[in-house]
């Protein structure tokens, strides 16, 4: 699922202008999720079959050897802390916690870590890597010092660069699911292939155990 590169320019270009046509007041620096739901409903219509929505947590080195002390943060990133009072207060809201949403085809093996096993694809999509330098001074007014991140992402999760981390989790995708489902339901976005489901739940609701 890895096209020829101006194939890839022109489904990620596709998706971008669907994304403002909808959503004009979006910040497409943090836009991942409705970014990655257009690049998957143009994909599809590509012919580019089986695409998935994948949610979770996602860091980039933002330090260089030359400027890191040991001690400040040396990645920038998305985190996933189900536990957290921040998480909770944001699902009381109704609104999505912190995460990072991507996209991705086919079935990786099965990898472990801290958290347990898991279960990624094998080719992702992040279509919003090029804005993680202006999401670093946005949200924690630091400078990135460290090779630029692509414009967008689109290959194997053993391309990555060294330090790069993307770790899936299947709450995180629910919740993603769950507020596109929403937007569906309001007919905000228009229905595609991974998105029919047999009921509409809140990222609220869908958390509870």
């Amino acid at each position: 699922m890895i096209p020829d590169p101006k194939t890839r320019r022109r489904i990620v270009c596709a998706a971008r202008k669907i994304t403002s046509k909808l959503f004009p007041d979006l910040n497409q620096h943090a836009g991942c999720l409705y970014l990655t739901w257009a690049f998957l409903h143009v994909a599809e219509k590509a012919g580019l079959k089986g695409g998935q929505l994948y949610a979770g947590e996602a860091y980039w080195p933002c330090l260089d050897d030359a400027h890191d002390d040991g001690v400040s943060p040396n990645r920038f990133g998305y985190s996933w802390e189900p536990d957290s009072p921040q998480h909770h207060a944001r699902l009381a809201q109704d609104v999505l916690p912190e995460m990072h949403i991507w996209a991705g085809f086919g079935r990786g093996p099965i990898q472990q870590d801290e958290h347990g096993s898991f279960i990624g694809p094998t080719v992702m999509v992040d279509m919003t890597t090029g804005s993680w330098p202006v999401q670093c001074r946005a949200l924690l007014g630091r400078p990135w010092h460290a090779p630029s991140p692509p414009d967008h992402f689109w290959g194997c999760p053993s391309q990555l660069p060294q330090g790069v981390t993307y770790r899936p989790h299947r709450e995180a995708g629910q919740l993603a699911q769950a507020l596109l489902l929403n937007i569906v339901r309001d007919s905000l976005l228009p229905s595609s292939a991974e998105l029919r489901p047999t009921n509409h739940r809140s990222c609220r609701d869908l958390y509870r155990r």
